[in-house]
């Protein structure tokens, strides 16, 4: 009853603990035959899909959070349904679900940036899908593309399989945190084997301090930290710290009122 996407998610999740922060991308499977109701059949077969995205153990079983309840990692993955031809340029091409260019340009983008709305770089899509379908999709966590007057071919927005009320739901939080995660692993990674004195814990507090306050008013609004200092934790050689992030969320919508009045307007 598993599936490979919740796998992925996993595995993103361990890679993120363990080395380096990771996001994954996963493709829907691609129509054979492209026509309103191919179409239709599968925008229905993939908002109802169930991809249970919480961390399993090798049984099977749910692993838990500290509040007893299962652990979502849908945050490190995001699903696309999108189909487009790539050429190679020898001649060769092939029809791709949108997976490895969706995380190409994702990657490019800098990290206060948002995939919603941005310019897709493909020349044309398969299918188009209507306002209707593209409203059911995204409310099931699925990244689509349309055509946009103005900029081309778009990416209509940036979501994570994470849980509809969660934060991480957005990609831009995602990306976020996950740069600010690098940026404290660089800064407090010179400070383990030092001595743990109260002269290296004021100087690690100043440096995190430090960082920080460089990615105030780009990445994050603002933040707060404590270095949690308790017995136990200083024998077995652990610093705790723990870290509040308010981050920068994206513009998502810009609404426009415009009232027609019959006087002159003063410049």
């Amino acid at each position: 009853t598993d599936n490979f996407a919740r796998h992925l998610a996993q595995h993103c999740l361990y890679t993120s603990l363990k080395s380096y922060p990771t996001h994954g991308v996963i493709g829907c499977d691609r129509l054979q035959g492209i026509s309103l109701n191919n179409i239709a059949d599968r925008v229905n077969e993939i908002c109802s899909l169930d991809l249970d995205m919480y961390a399993k153990k090798a049984n099977g079983r749910n692993m838990y959070d500290s509040d007893n309840r299962p652990h979502p990692i849908g945050r490190c993955l995001s699903v696309t349904f999108m189909q487009y031809t790539v050429t190679t340029g020898n001649g060769y091409y092939y029809i791709s679900s949108g997976a490895a260019g969706y995380a190409g340009m994702v990657s490019a983008l800098d990290a206060e940036r948002s995939s919603t709305n941005q310019p897709f770089n493909i020349d044309s899509l398969q299918y188009t899908l209507s306002n209707a379908q593209l409203t059911r999709l995204n409310a099931a966590g699925i990244v689509c593309c349309k055509e946009s007057t103005t900029l081309g071919i778009v990416i209509v927005d940036g979501i994570t399989q994470a849980p509809a009320t969660s934060v991480y739901r957005r990609l831009s939080t995602t990306k976020i945190i996950n740069a600010v995660g690098r940026i404290l692993k660089e800064v407090i990674e010179p400070y383990i084997g030092l001595p743990r004195t109260l002269r290296y814990l004021n100087a690690m507090e100043t440096a995190i301090k430090s960082a920080l306050n460089k990615v105030v008013g780009v990445l994050i609004n603002d933040y707060s930290f404590e270095i949690v200092t308790d017995s136990a934790s200083s024998r077995l050689g652990v610093v705790k710290i723990d870290y509040a992030v308010y981050p920068a969320y994206e513009i998502r919508e810009v609404r426009n009122t415009i009232t027609v009045t019959e006087n002159a307007i003063n410049q």
